[in-house]
């Protein structure tokens, strides 16, 4: 909780400003050949709990669930289906809100890549995002979102890769009241133009980095129209066979952030 007047006490009658969370997860993964090694059935699966020391009305328990079918179709074609789903608990920003929030996302996405050459691929992807909010409050962030995104994608042969593309979204905000419509509008187009890039240093370290600029333009309020900038940069070091160090820095909006609420995570 910030320092201000309006404080953790008067808000929710304790007086901390602060918590400790323990926190208890259980992750499991399954890899199934089907008709080839090429051609696999991939499923993760994760269930937790969170308990607070304090505010224990955020007690919860995250999961998630992603499931995915990829296949390949002699040396030119391949591709991905799959669909995820996760439940967490919303990302508070400056303590106003106290009460436990809790995040429902569902992904369904399609992938197909056709090989140029064996370096160069050209990848096509469409998918279809769902959020949804507990509490009523935050029922005007409830987001629908179906996109199409192409990329062309260069490797190595040596674990390094290369990807630059485009990805064309629309989301739509369809529990908005005409108040929140008029305020906030009920839907926008965004193009994010994309960067990838992972670089194989050895056997046990990797380095990734994405970057990406997003255009953003609302159906009606277009005076919000703005430009938004997403970066994430990862290195990895597997130390053995059972101990791995991720590091990890990034910069993106959150996902209900709007021009007139610059918050950044």
């Amino acid at each position: 909780f910030p320092s201000h007047d309006n404080g953790p006490q008067s808000i929710t009658g304790n007086p901390q400003k602060k918590d400790r969370i323990l926190s208890t997860d259980v992750r499991a993964g399954l890899i199934v050949p089907l008709l080839s090694e090429r051609t696999r059935l991939v499923m993760s699966a994760t269930e937790g709990q969170q308990r607070y020391s304090h505010f224990s009305q955020l007690n919860h328990q995250p999961r998630a669930l992603d499931v995915a079918l990829e296949w390949a179709a002699g040396p030119v074609l391949i591709g991905k289906l799959g669909v995820a789903n996760e439940q967490r608990l919303f990302n508070y920003l400056n303590g106003s809100l106290y009460d436990r929030d809790l995040l429902h996302q569902t992904r369904t996405f399609g992938e197909l890549g056709l090989r140029i050459t064996p370096d160069l691929t050209v990848v096509g992807r469409i998918e279809k995002n769902r959020l949804h909010y507990d509490l009523d409050v935050n029922q005007q962030y409830n987001q629908e979102e179906t996109a199409q995104q192409v990329s062309l994608r260069y490797e190595t042969g040596t674990g390094s890769s290369m990807s630059a593309g485009v990805r064309l979204a629309r989301s739509q905000f369809p529990d908005r009241t005409a108040l929140q419509v008029s305020n906030l509008d009920s839907a926008y187009r965004e193009t994010e133009y994309f960067v990838d890039g992972e670089w194989a240093y050895s056997v046990k370290t990797k380095g990734s980095l994405r970057a990406g600029l997003i255009q953003r333009q609302y159906d009606n309020l277009v005076g919000q129209n703005t430009n938004l900038f997403s970066a994430l940069g990862r290195v990895t070091y597997l130390y053995s066979p059972k101990t791995r160090f991720d590091a990890q820095i990034y910069h993106r909006p959150f996902s209900i952030v709007d021009t007139k609420y610059r918050d950044w995570e």
